[in-house]
């Protein structure tokens, strides 16, 4: 009997911490980004690289973690983080409706400056004012944030694309008048399709915003968020920090 009732308590206690351990945190961390978004990331000889992976690799590894990086089209990349398919995701902008399933750190990875940009000898004047551009088709990559007060227009019409990258090839496809992005990547992919030459980007910006990582909180990695954010600011503090930049040209 007493062997028995030992067995029951042995049998018991692995149980018990065996659900306990349902949402520890992982020894590598399964990190969701969308297609390509340089120099943020993106592929380089069947690699990922870029700004984000360097910063988050460099603090996967002071804090012992290892990574790998799954690539989804943007809506995929957001419910896979919204089911716990992955850890987290990056780099994104913080809103509300994804703070409703995801958590952030205080401290973002990089700035992201969007804003409208035209061919050279449009002449589409912009003073700020998003009703300026009333009268043309402007071009967005679907399921983007390009900022609340630009995502809460319902007066412009706005042309869908599904990544960066068709987003520039409809514009030199002339699909669309004036287009919306990040300056470091639409230059990227102007410079591969040729016409970086040709294009202009419109002042003021639309948004500076701090870009984020996310942690998936289906999969309850509060803890996992507060270390990357103590590891993200002291990093900040850090010559490290600016060499990254510097490596992808980032100012």
């Amino acid at each position: 009997v007493t062997m028995k009732y030992s067995l029951l308590l042995i049998f018991l206690g692995f149980f018990l911490f065996s659900g306990e351990m349902t949402h520890a945190e992982p020894k590598e961390i399964v990190i969701g980004t969308s297609t390509g978004y340089p120099p943020y990331y993106f592929k380089k000889d069947g690699k990922l690289v870029g700004v984000c992976i360097d910063i988050i690799d460099y603090i996967a590894k002071e804090l012992g973690y290892k990574t790998s990086y799954r690539q989804f089209p943007w809506k995929r990349m957001l419910y896979n983080a919204k089911v716990g398919n992955v850890d987290a995701i990056m780099p994104l902008f913080k809103t509300k409706d994804r703070e409703s399933f995801l958590y952030f750190p205080r401290f973002a990875l990089a700035l992201e400056e969007n804003s409208f940009f035209t061919w050279k000898q449009s002449g589409i004047n912009y003073s700020g004012n998003f009703r300026d551009l009333i009268p043309y088709k402007i071009g967005v990559v679907s399921n983007y944030s390009y900022g609340e007060a630009f995502d809460q227009v319902d007066y412009l019409i706005k042309e869908e694309a599904i990544s960066d990258r068709s987003l520039a090839k409809k514009f030199k496809l002339k699909r669309f008048e004036v287009g919306i992005g990040n300056r470091y990547v639409i230059n990227f992919h102007a410079r591969q399709l040729k016409f970086s030459k040709s294009i202009v980007f419109l002042e003021p910006s639309v948004t500076k915003d701090p870009l984020y990582i996310g942690f998936s909180k289906v999969k309850d990695h509060l803890k996992l968020m507060e270390k990357f954010n103590q590891a993200i600011e002291k990093l900040k503090l850090t010559e490290q920090y600016g060499k990254i930049l510097k490596n992808y040209n980032i100012h």
